[in-house]
């Protein structure tokens, strides 16, 4: 976990704007006494644990949720234990409280509360989906300026932080289109008011008025989903 928490740490840090510097202000603000070697030999793998105090004080510092730093959001699956292996945003959902086990409603909604409950965890993946796409278009948007003042190194890792955010969005993306798949085949019954909030309408949508093929996938399905197909 080790490994995940610091890899998460430096992409977090620099998309911030952050140097190292920086974050160890922030920690010391905090309580947690590290100094610009530990970040180093945190962000390099050359420190092989981080506490429960030291973990909080990172998500406090960067602005995030300690469960952001615990799972590689790039991979489609995450090790809830040696021999059980969910994906990666069920997960997510689970570690922030928003689901009550890490599985999603493809496991087969069998009723009216557990269909509302589905599309309420749907609502959350389409809300973090949406948030990550803003966040890739805040990036690309300064990414002609950044790109200008990087050197080689730092062009490195703008580069590897443009692939995070697209791996990120685009694991989300799988997520939701399996999620409504899942929805579809268990017919959930769309013309109840408490099933589509307008909310959820409206995140649908978003993805709806997006050009490339994980979006078009996502209009089709909502289509489908709407006339309960």
């Amino acid at each position: 976990m080790a490994r995940v928490i610091a890899q998460n740490v430096r992409l977090l840090r620099e998309e911030r704007g952050m140097s190292a510097a920086d974050l160890v202000a922030g920690l010391q603000r905090v309580g947690v006494r590290w100094d610009r070697s530990v970040v180093a030999r945190l962000e390099t793998g050359r420190r092989g644990s981080v506490s429960a105090t030291e973990l909080f004080a990172l998500a406090l510092t960067l602005e995030v949720p300690p469960a952001v730093l615990v799972i590689d959001l790039t991979q489609p699956q995450w090790s809830v234990t040696e021999e059980k292996s969910v994906s990666t945003w069920s997960a997510m959902l689970w570690l922030l409280g928003l689901r009550t086990e890490p599985a999603g409603p493809r496991r087969g909604p069998v009723g009216p509360a557990a269909w509302v409950q589905a599309v309420r965890e749907l609502d959350d993946l389409i809300s973090f989906a949406q948030g990550a796409g803003e966040q890739r278009q805040r990036f690309e948007r300064a990414w002609p300026q950044r790109e200008g003042d990087a050197g080689v190194v730092g062009q490195k890792n703008l580069d590897e932080q443009r692939r995070h955010l697209e791996q990120v969005e685009q694991n989300l993306l799988d997520e939701v289109l399996e999620d409504l798949a899942a929805l579809i085949s268990v017919g959930v019954p769309l013309d109840s008011r408490d099933v589509i909030t307008p909310a959820l309408a409206a995140r649908m949508a978003y993805y709806a008025g997006e050009d490339h093929d994980p979006h078009q996938r996502v209009e089709q399905l909502v289509e489908d989903l709407r006339r309960g197909e």
